[in-house]
């Protein structure tokens, strides 16, 4: 009966670390209290502006905020939709380079790179990325995130260690 018990376990746990591996694995996020609607800060070391391009370029020890989220990275490029006469030009793309650092609530994740849209709320991070929620840890080439919904996909060589339940 305990053979049977060990081999039970061990083939679920081979069948989780397969789904692990594979090319992409489903992740969810804690969903903060976070509108696309609220202003997003950048604090850096210093910046530069392009009136003509829209673009507004960040360097050193940068903080990027909405809400609960979070974002730090060693240069991060603001692009702006163009205004209107009705409305100035708002945040439509934020793009991070460098030790990439990324939090929601509890839930991080660290890249080399990411890509935010605040209209849809989707963030995109790339090279080496390492999530963790929780005891939750997870790596692989790239990360999608919806930040509306929660829910995301790790895609490229997925890594995870998965725990045995404590008895």
């Amino acid at each position: 009966m305990k053979s049977f018990q060990i081999i039970s376990t061990l083939a679920v746990l081979v069948g989780m670390s397969v789904a692990a591996f594979a090319q992409g694995t489903e992740v969810s996020l804690a969903t903060p209290e976070t509108s696309s609607d609220e202003e997003v800060e950048v604090t850096s070391d210093t910046l530069n502006v392009n009136r003509e391009t829209g673009e507004a370029v960040f360097v050193g020890s940068v903080v990027v905020t909405q809400g609960e989220l979070r974002l730090l990275a060693d240069e991060v490029v603001v692009l702006y939709e163009e205004a209107t006469d009705t409305r100035p030009g708002r945040v439509a793309e934020v793009n991070a380079e460098g030790n990439v650092f990324f939090t929601s609530g509890l839930d991080t994740a660290e890249s080399q790179s990411a890509t935010y849209m605040p209209v849809t709320r989707e963030l995109r991070m790339s090279g080496d990325v390492f999530l963790k929620q929780g005891q939750f840890v997870v790596a692989g080439d790239a990360l999608v995130l919806n930040l509306e919904t929660g829910r995301g996909q790790m895609e490229g060589r997925v890594r995870t260690v998965l725990q045995p339940e404590a008895q």
